[in-house]
Order: C-alpha cells, then structure tokens, then sequence
C-alpha cells in the first residue's frame, strides 16, 4: 500500500478532519520514528509535574502602558512587585496557581492565574514528544507536495490533524472536537537546546469554541531541572494587548515514577 498523495486544492478538508482514518503502514511507522528522532521527549518519560515560583516585570508592563512615573505609580509597582505567585502543573487540564498579594490587584492577580494556566495547556500539547503519535496508536500518514499529515482519531472524539515539511518539522497541529465545537490551530516554532534536538521555543494559538475565539502567542526558554528542560522565560502576547513576561524560579521537577499521587482523579490523555 503506497503513501497517499493529496493534491493541494484538498487538503483543507483533511485540514478539518474529512479524512476516513485508516490503519498505519510500515512505512508510516518508520516515518514517524524519524520525525520523533529529531524532537525532545527524554525518552519515554515525561515530567510528573512541575512547580514553580512566578514573577513578572510589572515596570516593563507599565512602560508599556506609558504610565506616568509619579508617586502613586511607584507605589503601585512596589505592591505589585510584592505579589507572591506559584504553581504546580501536571498536564494541560491540571494547572493549581496561587497569587497572594494586596487585594486592591485582585483584578491583575485574576489575569496572573489565566495567562499561567493557558499557558500550560498549550505547553503541554506541544512538549515531550507529545505533538508526534506514538508507534501503537492509530494514525495515517498522507504524503502532500510541501511535507506530510499525519492523522488521529482520539477515543475521546477528538481529530488531530498534524502538518509537517520534508525535513519533519511540525507547522501546525489542529485538533477539532465536534461535539463541543471547539477547533484549536497550534502553530509551533522550535529551537535546538544543548542536547542536539529540537525543543518548542514558541506557539501561536487561535482557538475556536461555539462563536467565541481566543488569539494568543507565547515565546519561551529553558532551564534544566531535574534532567528536564522545562519553560524560563515565557513571553505572552495577543493581537492589540499588553505583552507579559514571566520568569519561573525554584522550580522542581520529578518524573512519573517519583512523584506523588494526584488528590484527585485526573483525566489520562491518549498520547501519554
């Protein structure tokens, strides 16, 4: 069975999932073993969680907003300054944030927790190896003239649509869940760290859910820890707003044979 050949006019109904999904082929096996060469996933294993310390540079955002350098903006960065900001993240659904800080920034502390826990979603979908499907799963491989699709049908209902260029890098990743009539679009960018493959250095994000829809990009580094590389600096931005920059101190790392069981049931993805 030969590698199907798309031509350009159809690939957006593959795009949106027109696909009928069909056993993998050797051939297909192989391809993907390569692709996965190329990216971090640290083996089979992947952080059991990750927790960390927050701070962002509320002078920078002040900048930004041209706030005038009076007295009662010094004053208001200094509270600001003072918030105390931490997390502990598990997968893209399971993100705990905790702000304390002067109560007159609830609003601040409010978006604080958001941009934290949406990050994490995207961060989650696109790390450790999770973008490419794993060996015993089901998914076909459609050869088009700019690279591959690499197409799943998820137990959960979801459809996955993965787009790479010859050389294996991943474009964009779109997952459609008709049921709740959601549509996310992923479009990574990747960069090369100290251990020679490639590791997501940023994502744009336009997700779709019933007539709502959400636009933002974010741009991160790495630190090392605990034998993982897990996010620094991250820089978010959306389309007319304010950009923030959060960097992520203290952080510990433990592995999924190490870390303690959740408190609560949490929801298994099919790519873990």
């Amino acid at each position: 069975m030969s590698r199907t050949q798309i031509p350009r006019v159809l690939l957006p109904l593959l795009l949106l999932g027109a696909a009928a999904l069909n056993a993998q082929t050797k051939a297909d096996q192989e391809l993907i073993k390569q692709a996965r060469s190329l990216y971090y996933s640290h083996g089979s294993s992947r952080p059991a969680y990750i927790a960390c310390d927050d701070t962002m540079d509320w002078g920078a955002i002040a900048k930004e907003l041209n706030a005038p350098q009076g007295e009662g903006t010094q004053q208001a960065l200094k509270s600001l300054n003072a918030m105390k900001i931490t997390f502990v993240t598990r997968n893209a659904t399971h993100t705990d944030v905790t702000v304390t800080g002067d109560k007159t920034h609830a609003e601040q502390m409010q978006k604080v927790e958001e941009q934290i826990k949406v990050f994490f979603r995207a961060y989650w979908s696109i790390s450790y190896g999770r973008l490419l499907p794993k060996a015993e799963t089901n998914f076909e491989v459609a050869s088009t003239p700019d690279g591959y699709l690499v197409t799943q049908q998820l137990e959960t209902g979801r459809t996955t649509t993965l787009q790479m260029d010859k050389s294996f890098l991943i474009t964009k990743a779109i997952s459609i869940d008709r049921a709740n009539m959601s549509h996310l679009e992923l479009r990574p960018t990747f960069g090369m760290e100290n251990d020679g493959v490639l590791h997501p250095s940023g994502v744009s994000v336009d997700y779709k859910l019933g007539q709502s829809r959400l636009l933002y990009e974010y741009n991160f580094d790495y630190q090392l820890v605990g034998g993982f590389y897990v996010p620094e600096h991250v820089k978010m931005f959306m389309p007319g707003a304010l950009s923030f920059v959060h960097t992520f101190k203290n952080c510990q790392v433990l592995d999924k044979n190490s870390a303690p069981a959740p408190s609560e049931p949490e929801t298994v993805d099919p790519r873990d």
